[in-house]
């Protein structure tokens, strides 16, 4: 339960309790009661104002068409869906040698929010990508061009090894990017609601620029990876050189490298 969750969390008060917090779970917006989702959302906004990270994965079923025959309205997945949460999609190395071939992955989910509006924090970055990008996007009736977009940012989300009941595997998904993100930011400085300061910066690290997600079952494509933001790999994936560097100059003009809600 995501609200005994949240309370845990705001119960601990002792100064080495965990400010930065990964989730691998999730599931689509309509699979949920809307009352539920904005209590949970509320739930998410209270750790942002407290000075908490939430880092979510986007999930696995890229644009996640809704029908079985036909295409219909594609659904992003909620945690990842809420405002007060960054939400990791997924790359995929297409050289592992080189790590300049990095493409979005084709599962990484990605879409607009059906229930939450489209914050502030990323207004420009969004329109600019509709604009951009409008000849490759799918029909505007499958999802709701006015809805939180996701996901923010992205990691490469293939090929990870994982030990399971001793024996090595290889998985892929969302699920490794985000933690990857998290472990980050738990070893910087910046703490608090990441996404408006992530969004007001020139540059988290690598731009993607090439790919789809997959629409899932009956359609073609879901949404194209471009310059700039995009509804598959986000701002895109980190260099955490360059984001000590921003950290520093945020500290020196604001003094300060709490986030605050926008």
């Amino acid at each position: 339960d995501l609200s005994w969750w949240v309370e845990t969390i705001l119960n601990q008060t002792t100064q080495t309790a965990p400010r930065v917090h990964s989730i691998s779970w999730g599931s689509p917006e309509d699979d949920f009661d809307e009352k539920l989702l904005r209590r949970w959302n509320f739930e998410f906004l209270k750790l942002a104002l407290l000075g908490h990270s939430v880092i979510v994965a986007s999930g696995d079923h890229g644009a996640d068409n809704s029908g079985w025959f036909h295409c219909q309205k594609f659904r992003v997945q909620f945690p990842a869906s809420s405002p007060y949460v960054t939400a990791v999609g997924g790359t995929a190395l297409l050289d592992y040698d080189n790590h300049k071939n990095e493409t979005a992955w084709e599962y990484s989910g990605g879409g607009f929010s059906r229930y939450f509006d489209r914050p502030p924090y990323q207004k420009k970055a969004v329109s600019e990508y509709l604009n951009a990008a409008k000849n490759k996007l799918p029909p505007s009736q499958y999802y709701n061009l006015r809805g939180r977009a996701v996901p923010d940012v992205s990691a490469v989300s293939t090929q990870y090894q994982v030990l399971m009941q001793g024996f090595w595997a290889n998985v892929s998904g969302t699920s490794a990017a985000a933690p990857l993100w998290a472990g980050m930011m738990a070893n910087s400085r910046t703490r608090g609601f990441l996404n408006p300061w992530l969004y007001s910066l020139p540059s988290i690290g690598r731009d993607i620029m090439t790919g789809y997600n997959v629409g899932g079952r009956a359609c073609a494509k879901g949404f194209p990876a471009t310059v700039g933001y995009d509804a598959v790999t986000g701002l895109g994936v980190p260099n955490q050189t360059l984001l000590i560097l921003w950290e520093a100059s945020h500290r020196r003009f604001h003094g300060s490298t709490k986030v605050r809600v926008d």
